[in-house]
C-alpha cells in the first residue's frame, strides 16, 4: 500500500463547484494529482452527476497533449433534479469540453466498444450500493491497460451512513493492485477515497468481483441492462464467470420480488434520506 501525502489546495472553480461537488477538498487534490502522477491521457469517468469531478478531471489534462476524458451515466438528467441534464456544470466551461466525450442513457457496456481498449485510467463514483460498482468496475475492466488506474470514490460510506452501502469497501479491497490511498482525509476513520494500480494478474482474479455478485442487491436490474451485460460478459469472460453473473442475477431478482413491498420502499426512502443528510452537510 502506498501512500500519498497531498497538501497543496487550488482545487477551487467557485461556488457552483462548491455548492455541487460530492468529493471534499481533499478527495478532489488527490484524484488530480493521481492522474497527473500517472501520466494517464485516455481516461474514463463512471458516473457523472452534475459534472463536477468531469470539471475537475478536464481541467487537469488541459495542457496535457493528446489526453481526453470520456464520461458515461446512466442517467440524462442530473440525479438530484430532473430539471438539469446530467453534466450541467459544464455548460460554464466550454472551452474544456474540446477534450471531452459524453455518454448517457444506457450502462457503460453500450459505449466501451466505442470508447476503446487502452484505458490509462478510470473513475467510478456510481451507486455504491449492490451490484451498482462490482458491475461497473466488470464492464471496463477488459478495456484498461495491464498496469491502469482505477480510483474509486466513498470506499468509507458505509461509516456515515447505512451498513449497506459497502460496496465501493467491498469492491475497493477485491481488487488485485497497489492500493494507493490520501495521507489526510476530512472523514472521521479512513479514507473515502482511493486508487489501484493494476497488475498483471488483476485481469485473472476477476473471480473475485463476481463472487461479490452473489451478496445480496439493493436494487433489481432492468431485464435490457441484464441482457447486454450478459452479452458483454460472455464476450470478455470466461463462461465460469458469466454463469456467476447469471445465477447471481436470478437469485437476487427473487430475494427482491419477494421482499415486502412496504419494507422495500421504506429502507430505499430511509437510505436516500441518510445519503441526501449526508451530502447536505458535506458540500
Amino acid at each position: 500500500m502506498e501512500i500519498k501525502n497531498y497538501t497543496r489546495d487550488n482545487i477551487d472553480f467557485g461556488r457552483n463547484y462548491t455548492q455541487y461537488s460530492e468529493m471534499t477538498p481533499s478527495e478532489s487534490i488527490f484524484l488530480s494529482e493521481t492522474i497527473k502522477d500517472s501520466g494517464a491521457k485516455k481516461i474514463v469517468e463512471i458516473g457523472v452527476a452534475a459534472g463536477t469531478s468531469s470539471l475537475l478531471i478536464l481541467d487537469t489534462i488541459k495542457n496535457i497533449e493528446d489526453a481526453h476524458l470520456y464520461s458515461i451515466d446512466y442517467s440524462t438528467k442530473y440525479y438530484r433534479d430532473a430539471n438539469k441534464n446530467t453534466d450541467f456544470i459544464l455548460d460554464d466551461y466550454p472551452e474544456l469540453k474540446t477534450k471531452w466525450s459524453l455518454y448517457t442513457g444506457a450502462m457503460s457496456c453500450n459505449f466501451l466498444e466505442d470508447i476503446g481498449k487502452d484505458i490509462d485510467l478510470c473513475f467510478i463514483d456510481t451507486t455504491h450500493c449492490s451490484p451498482g460498482e462490482f458491475l461497473d468496475y466488470l464492464q471496463v475492466l477488459p478495456f484498461m491497460k495491464r498496469n491502469g488506474i482505477i480510483v474509486i470514490h466513498d470506499i468509507a460510506f458505509h461509516t456515515y451512513n447505512n451498513e449497506l452501502w459497502n460496496t465501493c469497501c467491498i469492491l475497493f479491497s477485491a481488487i488485485k493492485g497497489q492500493k494507493i490511498l490520501p495521507a489526510f482525509t476530512e472523514h472521521k476513520y479512513t479514507p473515502n477515497i482511493g486508487a489501484i494500480k493494476l497488475s498483471p494478474d488483476t485481469y485473472e482474479n476477476a473471480y473475485d468481483i463476481f463472487n461479490c455478485l452473489t451478496l445480496p442487491w439493493l436494487y433489481k436490474l432492468d431485464e435490457k441492462d441484464y441482457q447486454f451485460l450478459k452479452k458483454h460478459f460472455q464476450k470478455y469472460y470466461d463462461k465460469d464467470l458469466t454463469d456467476i453473473f447469471e445465477k447471481a442475477y436470478k437469485f437476487n431478482s427473487s430475494l427482491l420480488e419477494k421482499e415486502n413491498r412496504a419494507q422495500t420502499l421504506y429502507t430505499y426512502t430511509k437510505n436516500i434520506y441518510l445519503t441526501m443528510k449526508y451530502l447536505k452537510y458535506s458540500i
